[in-house]
């Protein structure tokens, strides 16, 4: 059995979570050992999930000591890359000494979505050009029946925050909007209460919560309306799918509490564990290797947790490279055919 599927088998939900200081053995003067005892307890002393993905922490210790002590040269590097992918946290990563920063983890649903959605099939449903922003993050367009669309690749700075006020004013006259964050690689929660604003008539607060510490609105402050010109008044639908993760992860769990919108796609990728304010996630090895663990956890509206739980569409639409193969994006013409429902009395379902 690989290590990697051992500590499977070790996260399993059990009796002791994360409960560890008390088995922490001293350091042997092996370098491996003194790093992993050092990653070890800190992580277990900070990371805020170990019980909602029901992650034993003593048992991932009692496992990896024993390898860490046997562990020459780069060995204890793979060590330390399954060590930190056993939190299963796509924000968790660490860095050797003069190498580059590495994020072990890599989302099931990730996997098996990055390669279902194709820009370039999603086109070909647009009689014309899509236009472009300057900094080429924003694709936006008219679909036939009036029908708007907009792409946002990311919620990275600073683009939304210059550019995404022309965006929407072309598209305040549509009489439904498509907004397509499929394979949103996320951002900035300020670029996420910009975009918000334009469909909201008053303050909406964030999620219900950080972590397990306070309300997310003591974190961030309430998402604001955009004002003059907007709100935008025709129904929207939101398409998701599991390569779109953090900031975008966020973004469809506030999108879906406006009435006017309807999720559309697959389950998101649920990586939504960040740094929390008042706690510092990054610990530096005695190898001078590195690690960055998140140390908050947002919530969903119904005290769910984003990270690892993720955000469900409100129609599933499950979408095949097959299909993109064959020219067709059904995630696309499923919100097509919702809006235009809406648009002739059917209404959104």
């Amino acid at each position: 059995m690989s290590i990697r599927h051992l500590l499977w088998v070790l996260a399993l939900p059990a009796a002791a979570l994360g409960c560890g200081a008390q088995i922490v053995s001293e350091s042997s003067g092996n370098p491996a050992v003194e790093d992993f005892e050092v990653a070890w307890t800190f992580i277990d002393s900070i990371y805020p999930m170990f019980q909602e993905k029901g992650i034993d922490w003593d048992s991932v210790h009692t496992w990896y000591r024993p390898l860490a002590e046997v562990a020459r040269g780069d060995e204890w590097h793979q060590l330390l890359h399954d060590l930190v992918e056993t939190l299963r946290d796509g924000h968790a990563y660490y860095q050797t000494a003069g190498g580059g920063v590495v994020f072990p983890f890599v989302s099931h649903r990730y996997r098996r979505d990055h390669a279902t959605f194709s820009p370039y099939v999603t086109r070909r449903y647009f009689p014309g050009e899509l236009a472009v922003t300057e900094n080429r993050k924003i694709e936006y367009g008219i679909l036939e029946g009036n029908l708007g669309y907009l792409r946002l690749s990311t919620f990275d700075q600073p683009h939304l925050l210059d550019e995404f006020p022309t965006v929407m004013s072309s598209l305040l006259s549509t009489d439904g909007l498509v907004i397509d964050i499929r394979n949103n690689t996320g951002g900035e929660m300020e670029n996420v209460s910009r975009v918000v604003g334009w469909f909201i008539e008053k303050p909406m607060r964030w999620c219900d919560g950080f972590s397990q510490r306070e309300v997310l609105e003591d974190v961030e402050p309430p998402m604001e309306p955009h004002g003059s010109p907007g709100p935008y008044s025709g129904q929207v639908a939101v398409l998701i799918n599991g390569a779109a993760r953090s900031a975008g992860d966020l973004f469809a769990e506030v999108m879906r509490q406006l009435p006017q919108v309807t999720l559309v796609g697959d389950t998101t990728m649920g990586i939504a564990c960040q740094d929390y304010a008042d706690l510092d996630g990054d610990r530096t090895l005695p190898s001078g290797a590195s690690i960055h663990i998140p140390t908050g956890c947002m919530r969903r509206y119904d005290g769910v947790p984003v990270e690892w739980f993720a955000v469900p569409p409100d129609v599933r639409v499950t979408q095949t490279v097959e299909d993109l193969r064959g020219g067709r994006d059904l995630q696309l013409e499923k919100a097509i055919s919702l809006l235009k429902d809406e648009t002739e009395g059917g209404g959104l379902s």
